[in-house]
């Protein structure tokens, strides 16, 4: 006995389980739902529509953004490069800018890697309450007579 008939049985069984598997991939009938190119179409339009509001518009958003940003670059402004160094802005040209990093020392990058624009209070260094004061000073005990 070969070791296809003690692990299948005989070559009429396993013939016999082979049609069935092959039936049951079979397409469905022709007036089924399920071969319609129209309910496909139903499927993948909202699919579409789900990417553009939730993928494809904000990129833009973001994208449009940034571009407006680098446009309104001037010289002196405060930068962040996306690789986390700060500078300043010393020249601007259509397809690079010059930023000082430090007294005397200049770094030509694309416009695409400013990151943001600081505000004038935030500085090297600086955090986000920088230059900024408390309204509220430390509480004085109250002197009892």
């Amino acid at each position: 006995m070969s070791g296809f008939t003690v692990l299948w049985g005989s070559a009429e069984a396993v013939g016999g389980m082979l049609n069935q598997l092959a039936l049951m991939q079979a397409p469905p009938p022709a007036g089924s739902p399920g071969s319609s190119v129209l309910t496909m179409g139903l499927l993948i339009v909202p699919m579409l529509i789900i990417m553009y509001f939730f993928v494809w518009r904000p990129e833009n958003k973001q994208m449009e953004a940034h571009r407006s940003m680098v446009a309104a670059l001037k010289k002196g402004d405060e930068v962040l490069l996306l690789n986390g160094i700060f500078g300043r802005v010393h020249e601007v040209t259509d397809k690079a800018l010059v930023i000082e990093v430090a007294r005397d020392v200049r770094i030509r990058v694309l416009p695409g890697a400013i990151s943001r624009v600081l505000k004038p209070e935030t500085g090297e260094g600086a955090g986000a309450d920088a230059g900024k004061t408390s309204d509220k000073s430390p509480a004085k005990p109250e002197d009892k007579k």
